[in-house]
């Protein structure tokens, strides 16, 4: 979250000070960016294949980055609203201080999900709930290709064993890992295709999209729902991705 102020004057002691300050959200624009590489990885025309799989890669990494900026900008202006007594919910006040804590002890952003869920809309956190299930698994992707090591496939006749068995069976589970018989591809390549990257955005759009509708009426979940209403954390429609391939 970046800020800005204004005062050309000589400090608060000039009456004639003009001051003034603006919050630039960043969430929105991170998700435009996964949104605009899916767009290019699905959209007709003459390409390398290693020009999809750039923009499929970018989606899927994008569309975590995106859960992750919008939660802290959520807890951060949740915060200073509560402090500036512009937003006087107490569930918003109690997210806030919960979720700037986890950011000082340096917990996940799958904790400030659950905590989101706790006490904004008062539902008690249910681990293998699909939206949070897929969300996880989204952040799991984005940890293996942050924090990528030597992609180790290891076979006895058909058997096939590998060392991030978790993220092969992740994505076999949800049929988004389609292997050729007799072809061996790395990790990161069956991460960097179109339906991987149509899942991502999906799933970081329903979790991001959950968390707004959970927040409590006032002033905050205004611009928040006044985001979703004009197209921003929106998953592909079925018509454009029809129409795009």
């Amino acid at each position: 979250m970046n800020s800005h102020s204004h005062d050309p004057g000589n400090g608060s002691q000039d009456p004639h000070a003009t001051r003034g300050s603006a919050v630039f959200q960043s969430a929105p624009q991170i998700f435009g960016v996964a949104q605009r590489s899916y767009a290019r990885c699905v959209a007709d025309g003459v390409r390398l294949p290693i020009e999809d799989m750039d923009a499929a890669l970018t989606t899927v990494l994008f569309a975590a980055l995106s859960t992750e900026v919008f939660i802290n900008e959520l807890a951060d202006m949740a915060d200073s609203f509560a402090r500036a007594g512009i937003d006087g919910s107490p569930q918003l006040a109690a997210f806030a201080a919960a979720a700037l804590e986890t950011e000082e002890s340096r917990k996940s952003t799958r904790s400030k999900y659950r905590i989101a869920g706790e006490m904004l809309a008062k539902r008690p956190f249910e681990k293998d709930r699909a939206t949070y299930r897929d969300f996880d698994f989204l952040i799991s992707l984005r940890d293996f290709v942050v924090h990528l090591k030597p992609d180790r496939l290891e076979w006895i006749d058909s058997a096939v064993s590998r060392d991030a068995a978790r993220i092969d069976n992740g994505l076999t589970e949800r049929r988004l890992l389609h292997k050729r018989e007799g072809v061996a591809t790395s990790l990161l390549s069956d991460i960097s295709t179109a339906p991987v990257a149509e899942w991502a955005l999906a799933v970081a759009s329903a979790i991001i999209r959950e968390v707004v509708l959970d927040l409590p009426p006032g002033i905050l979940s205004e611009i928040y729902r006044r985001y979703v209403s004009q197209g921003y954390f929106g998953a592909p429609l079925a018509a454009e991705k029809e129409g795009q391939r």
